[in-house]
């Protein structure tokens, strides 16, 4: 298949719209994954500060997400991405607001991570959902590589000019670019002209709630991908909070975390290549696999 070939998924305008949006926040949330910890820390938060703040977020996500799937499933989904790209464009805001003016304590980064965590929670299962909208069937596999190769490639020159940007001037101004990329992230939404979709019958939200988890749980590959997920998580968590400390300590502060992220980001280019060129027989299995390594 021809390079133009691969990249086809683009050539449909309201894919391509929503590519835009998701490729214009994910460059914006690579810049604050390098912010974060160093904002924090320039707080007086120190490592056990950050630990809570990341701790919040992570577990605002995690008692949301399935709120999230199932309300996703009832609203439309494009109003539930408005919704919450607005919200953490506010949070970014008001971050970025009380960083410039000296105003942040560490107890503010838990609230707000805490908002944005619950926010992210929503976004995310309605994101997924809408893709199958926004392009022909054929071309799933490759508008979700596509995705998936936006995100990872971002995330190459994102961490290392956040890096300079947190070493040059204040967190504050990288969280204000993130609070920028939300709200031009809303207005590809606003773009978007998708047929309607009508909603599944609604049942009780217990109901509901009881039907997702049963259907995860019956496949194999689900409930190996979700054990898989808690392992890799708590890996990522004790990473998340002693790479920025020993970066601040030992190897020069926040330029050289940002080039250890963007470490991790070329591999990320590197897998969503194979993944436009290869179409294994059961993806889902091969991808876990692929992952665990």
């Amino acid at each position: 298949m021809t390079l133009r070939g691969r990249l086809g998924a683009l050539e449909e305008r309201q894919f391509r719209l929503l590519w835009l949006g998701q490729s214009t926040s994910a460059l914006g949330d690579s810049l604050i994954f390098v912010a974060l910890p160093f904002a924090v820390l320039q707080v007086g938060g120190g490592a056990a500060g950050l630990g809570l703040v990341l701790a919040a977020f992570t577990l605002s996500r995690a008692a949301f997400i399935v709120v999230g799937g199932v309300w996703s499933d009832r609203l439309p989904r494009r109003l539930v991405m408005l919704a919450c790209d607005l919200i953490r464009a506010a949070v970014d805001v008001f971050t970025a607001i009380a960083l410039l003016t000296g105003a942040m304590e560490p107890w503010m980064f838990v609230v707000t991570a805490s908002i944005f965590g619950a926010a992210t929670a929503f976004f995310a299962p309605a994101s997924t959902g809408l893709v199958p909208h926004t392009i022909s069937e054929g071309r799933l596999q490759q508008a979700n590589a596509l995705l998936g190769l936006s995100r990872s490639a971002t995330s190459i020159f994102g961490p290392a000019l956040s890096g300079l940007l947190v070493a040059l001037t204040d967190p504050g101004w990288v969280y204000a670019l993130d609070a920028a990329s939300f709200v031009i992230s809303a207005g590809f939404l606003l773009a978007l002209r998708l047929p309607r979709i009508e909603p599944p019958a609604r049942q009780r939200f217990l109901a509901d709630l009881g039907d997702g988890f049963r259907e995860a749980w019956s496949r194999v590959w689900l409930r190996a991908g979700f054990m898989a997920s808690g392992v890799a998580n708590v890996g990522i968590g004790v990473f998340s909070v002693l790479g920025p400390l020993i970066a601040e300590e030992e190897l020069g502060g926040a330029p050289a975390y940002g080039v250890i992220l963007t470490g991790g980001a070329i591999g990320g280019v590197l897998g969503g290549l194979i993944a436009l060129r290869s179409t294994p027989r059961h993806p889902v299995p091969f991808c876990l696999v692929a992952w665990s390594l």
